[in-house]
């Protein structure tokens, strides 16, 4: 197999297991038996482990290179705050306009948290339980005409404030999310606006899932020698 397509499998192997990045980053990898696992689990012929083991300490190598944008990432996530907001419900309406659900007056009587993603297919509406109640008897009386609804009720909201500097410097959600998947907490929805990310939880993985990110923000503080 040549060099190259080596390096391209490693590569590939590496960047989809986040863990494995941290762990080269931080230098606690056994290259020996990580090119033995990733020889076994892609079924390569075991006379490649001696490349997989040398293209994986330059790829190490280049890691090293780009962990300045590590620290940029902790840099911002050591500046967010975060904000818990319960009783949220998620209501995904297939084939509707926005229109046919949220009319002015609906609009004009919410106080408090409303969220609305579209796509060609569907229209995502995060509402607190207040404005759900509002407009439940709206989207039944429209669901036979119109389309399919799908609600999920006993949500959370976890708001991420940060920093300008998110919206130029990448990896900062892949850092946040990877964080949250290594702990098995499914994110239901997912919102960036600007400087503002918001995450929806289910309401019993919302103190676990809030926690995780607020260690992660204390240790990021802790690195970059913020004040906590």
């Amino acid at each position: 197999m040549a060099r190259e397509s080596i390096s391209s499998i490693v590569r590939d192997y590496v960047s989809s297991h986040p863990y494995l990045l941290e762990a080269l980053l931080k230098k606690v990898v056994n290259y020996s038996a990580l090119s033995r696992l990733i020889v076994s689990e892609l079924n390569l012929s075991k006379e490649n482990i001696p490349a997989v083991k040398m293209a994986l300490r330059r790829f190490a190598e280049k890691l090293e290179e780009k962990s300045f944008l590590e620290n940029r990432v902790r840099e911002i996530i050591a500046s967010s705050s975060l904000q818990l907001i319960n009783d949220i419900v998620v209501c995904t309406i297939c084939g509707l306009q926005i229109s046919s659900i949220l009319s002015k007056e609906v609009l004009s009587r919410k106080t408090g948290f409303l969220q609305i993603t579209q796509s060609p297919r569907h229209v995502t509406i995060m509402m607190d339980r207040e404005l759900y109640d509002s407009v439940q008897g709206l989207i039944k009386k429209t669901l036979s005409k119109l389309g399919e609804v799908e609600v999920f009720e006993n949500q959370t909201a976890i708001l991420i404030t940060s920093p300008r500097e998110i919206v130029e410097t990448p990896g900062v959600i892949a850092y946040i999310l990877s964080a949250l998947a290594s702990h098995e907490i499914n994110v239901t929805q997912f919102i960036s606006c600007h400087t503002d990310t918001i995450l929806i939880v289910d309401r019993r993985e919302a103190l676990k899932a809030y926690t995780i990110l607020e260690r992660l923000i204390l240790n990021a503080r802790q690195f970059s020698g913020k004040h906590i």
